[in-house]
């Protein structure tokens, strides 16, 4: 109903500015309480996103798989996230082959023979039947993630 008011106010306003006319000046109705004041909402952003790990960092995986979207961040920012990693492991780009390892293929292709020399970390977290694996690459002296996967134990490659 208000809203209503509002639009054949504004309507009438514009009629008359193209009629010449000094718009109309409105007033509120009496009824029309302004809205309370609220908290301000903060955007997230990747200080907020990647808090100190807690007992549920985890969500639940009930099937299938999906990405954090840890693209580009540091290992000291992902341990601040889910905490140390249950296994870590080193091995070289062209040491690993198969669907499970498709993420290192598209950043390295194994086509181009320099790439299967190029170290690659990852790390991997459990909780309870769910499997995190994020895969880092070292960027300018720093190791950081390009790839990861968030899925439940079930899910066969």
């Amino acid at each position: 109903m208000i809203a209503c008011a509002r639009v054949w106010v504004a309507l009438g306003a514009l009629a008359s500015c193209h009629r010449g006319e000094p718009p109309v000046k409105t007033e509120r109705p009496p009824d029309v309480k302004p809205p309370a004041a609220t908290a301000k909402v903060e955007p997230p952003t990747p200080e907020r996103v990647l808090q100190k790990p807690t007992p549920n960092a985890f969500p639940p995986c009930p099937g299938g798989g999906f990405s954090f979207e840890l693209k580009g961040l540091p290992q000291e920012r992902v341990s601040e996230r889910f905490g140390s990693p249950a296994e870590r492991e080193t091995y070289r780009a062209g040491d690993r082959g198969g669907e499970f390892y498709v993420g290192i293929e598209n950043v390295y292709p194994s086509k181009i023979p320099a790439n299967r020399d190029v170290p690659i970390e990852e790390w991997t977290w459990t909780s309870g039947e769910c499997i995190l694996t994020v895969w880092f690459h070292r960027v300018d002296g720093v190791w950081v993630a390009f790839d990861d996967i968030y899925r439940n134990e079930d899910v066969a490659f």
